[in-house]
């Protein structure tokens, strides 16, 4: 932990410690519930600010230079509320906070460092929805450490906390938005729906995948003014008012409620605009524009969505009957559902529910693996589907639509199983037992049993629609789900007495943290302990195949492996090269360690030199891999390794990257031996040769036509580079085999 990961626990733990005298009013309990929390701050926070993802190498780049960027993620329709935070208040503390010529390093340790932050400070106000709206006050010292313990080590959520991305606050605001939304309808109270469509605004125009949240807040807010037109501030308990269906309906109420629907979510994109575009300038402005998080939900980018006003009025319209339909659909039944003023008791059959879908995650995840077509060699009667993304396509080796279907369903629900910890799985069978055994349900609020069961459909949704749904993918969907568990865990300890609940909470914490503190400090790679992976996937990289649950990088293998390399393989103040074969980097501040960027294609030969293998790079950029030679070192969780690292004099002859020639062949860059080669004043002059396996291809300096045509081992060296064909005319990236020139 550096000097900005510190800096930053203090002020999270300050904040917490401040809402715990809030709570409990007693300045002991308030210091142990801190200090319980703080190995989870820990968590969510080490090594935050040490290295940049693949996403981060550019996006950070957008809140450092708010003036003068090239808003790459701002004209994509997203990233817009980390701008309008994080950026501006980059750009007000830089000066006083870094020197006058900062690093990159200091850079973006201090953007991350105030991103993080930010995120939390939602964090807090999520807590606070919570509290206020279906926490009785007697459980409410009890929820504060459940909630924060499972928030902060919730795995997504510790990798939104670590990624300057657009997933923290589009997470952490839809929460936010979801929250309120359910406070609102629970109570009536039509500012609080308002104030989820203020956050789903936000949440949406970071990224659509909150815009669901922000369409169920816009219908929540109407069906409050057509179920309860007298009043405007909540009060807990109260009923709507005797009436008719139809003839109650006060369609003035609604109509205002819409038109307050849509100011509420407008307000905050035009606010965004209007400031960022102060400090940059240019920025094209749209009425409809401002509108697109309320039409984000049905479109699949932001973009496709502003385009279009008429998009626009149906997708209000649609929203708007909703609200009405649910209204009248409560005046009819609302003589037979029960209230208890903030919800109702949990169900144990919702606990068996959300169990029934784990188990179909579990069953999913040894049943199938993910196959990337084109990188995966896919046989003939393989259904494709006709959605890519990335230039890619994912299919489950299945022949027909409907069994490529059911393939996808279930392997959705296997995101959802393996994306929590396993004791969040054995607290819900517990709480399903205890209320089968003692025929008494728990007390959690209603709301939030439909919740769970509500975000159950969305993994569906993703499989349906061929949208890809790895964990980042449903991040706030997991969110739910764990509030959810936090529920039931502060109802199962509110069982027992008051200190063995508090030591109940501890235990369950302590089960969880202790599952997680394997995959530290990128915790992105989290498996539960129950997933083991295949033994051919642990041991080597399979292009273009995954295996369900197991992470395959994301740049910060580029830091994990750079720390060891500078601690155990160099000797004191030598100069060394890390060469990347995907983007991340490592935020250190020694100038002795340099990395070269993955693009850049440089080939290392001494000893100072190192290459890090990611398994991203390998299956989804077709590296080709040094298969027979040994790595110094490997990089691995859960298992399976995430990235190999060699010693560049390990690999001097070896043919480390490879391009396709468009009619026929392969290229590869040898610049360091040409002096040796042919070239148009000596046409055969280089004696280099390929080999295969240790095998001599040839025959050497053949016709480029002829490489192309006939391939068949067929090369020849040429200035700079090697234009090679394999013995059989197979993909030297994919082939499984070893290529050398010598």
């Amino acid at each position: 932990m550096n000097g900005n990961e510190l800096v930053v626990l203090l002020m999270a733990t300050a904040m917490l410690a401040a809402l715990a005298y809030r709570i409990t009013g007693s300045i002991g309990r308030t210091l142990v519930s801190t200090l319980v929390l703080v190995p989870m701050l820990f968590l969510a926070l080490e090594g935050a600010t040490q290295f940049l993802t693949c996403d981060e190498t550019y996006m950070v780049l957008e809140l450092e230079d708010v003036r003068s960027s090239n808003f790459r993620q701002w004209n994509m329709g997203g990233y817009r509320t980390s701008i309008l935070l994080t950026g501006t208040i980059f750009s007000a503390l830089k000066g006083t906070l870094l020197s006058d010529a900062p690093t990159a390093a200091e850079l973006h340790g201090l953007t991350k460092s105030i991103h993080w932050l930010v995120g939390f400070v939602v964090l807090v106000m999520i807590h606070e929805a919570l509290r206020r709206y279906f926490v009785p006050k007697d459980r409410q010292p009890l929820f504060f450490v459940l909630f924060f313990g499972v928030a902060l080590m919730l795995p997504t959520n510790i990798l939104a906390f670590k990624v300057a991305n657009y997933d923290l606050l589009s997470m952490m605001l839809g929460m936010l938005c979801f929250t309120l939304t359910l406070g609102a309808v629970t109570t009536g109270s039509l500012p609080a729906a308002l104030g989820a469509v203020v956050a789903g605004s936000l949440a949406s125009q970071e990224k659509i995948i909150a815009s669901p949240f922000l369409a169920l807040a816009t219908s929540a807010a109407v069906f409050i003014a057509a179920t309860w037109p007298t009043r405007l501030l909540p009060r807990r308990g109260a009923q709507p008012p005797a009436a008719e269906p139809l003839a109650g309906v006060p369609w003035g109420s609604v109509a205002g409620a819409a038109l307050a629907v849509i100011l509420a979510s407008a307000l905050p994109v035009m606010l965004t605009w209007s400031i960022v575009n102060g400090i940059h300038g240019g920025l094209k402005f749209s009425f409809v524009r401002a509108l697109t998080p309320l039409t984000g939900y049905i479109s699949v980018t932001a973009d496709a969505a502003s385009a279009s006003s008429t998009m626009f009025l149906l997708a209000t319209a649609g929203l708007i009957g909703v609200g009405i339909v649910a209204s009248y659909v409560y005046r009819v039944l609302r003589t037979r559902l029960a209230s208890n003023g903030n919800g109702t008791r949990l169900t144990t059959s919702t606990s068996i529910i959300v169990l029934l879908f784990v188990a179909i995650g579990i069953y999913g995840t040894y049943a199938y693996n993910v196959y990337v077509h084109p990188y995966y060699p896919t046989p003939s009667g393989i259904y494709l589907p006709t959605k890519s993304f990335n230039d890619a396509t994912a299919h489950y080796m299945q022949p027909t639509f409907a069994s490529h279907l059911t393939a996808g369903v279930t392997m959705s629900y296997s995101v959802i199983a393996n994306g929590l910890p396993s004791a969040f799985w054995l607290l819900l069978l517990v709480a399903a037992v205890v209320g089968l055994a003692m025929r008494r349900p728990l007390h959690v609020p209603a709301a939030w049993s439909a919740a769970a069961l509500f975000v159950l459909l969305f993994p569906l949704a993703y499989a349906v629609t061929q949208t890809p749904f790895g964990s980042r993918y449903l991040n706030l969907f997991l969110f739910v789900i764990a509030v959810f568990v936090v529920f039931a865990a502060t109802g199962l300890a509110s069982l027992l007495r008051s200190q063995l609940s508090y030591a109940a909470a501890a235990a369950f914490l302590l089960l969880v943290a202790g599952e997680l503190s394997l995959f530290r400090p990128v915790v992105g790679s989290f498996t539960p302990v129950w997933n083991t992976p295949e033994a051919e996937f642990a041991a080597k990289p399979l292009y273009g195949k995954l295996q369900t649950g197991f992470w395959a990088g994301w740049g910060e293998e580029n830091y994990l492996a750079g720390k060891i390399i500078a601690e155990k393989h160099r000797q004191p103040g030598q100069n060394i090269r890390i060469l990347c074969s995907y983007p991340g980097d490592w935020l250190s501040t020694d100038p002795t360690i340099s990395f070269v960027p993955y693009n850049q294609l440089v080939r290392a030969t001494s000893s100072t030199d190192f290459y890090v293998l990611s398994r991203q790079a390998i299956y989804q950029l077709r590296y080709p891999f040094p298969h027979g030679q040994k790595p110094l070192f490997t990089i691995d969780y859960g298992g399976a390794t995430m990235a190999w690292v060699f010693r560049g004099d390990q690999l001097s002859n070896t043919i480390m990257f490879v391009s396709p020639e468009r009619d026929g062949g392969y290229l590869t860059e040898v610049p360091e031996r040409r002096a040796s080669a042919n070239d148009l004043a000596n046409p055969q002059r280089s004696t280099l040769t390929v080999y295969e396996n240790g095998k001599p291809l040839g025959p050497p300096h053949a016709p480029f036509d002829d490489i192309r045509k006939l391939g068949r081992g067929r090369f020849n060296h040429w200035e700079n580079l090697v234009f090679f064909t394999t013995s059989d005319n197979s993909d030297p990236r994919t082939n499984g085999r070893t290529y050398e020139v010598r």
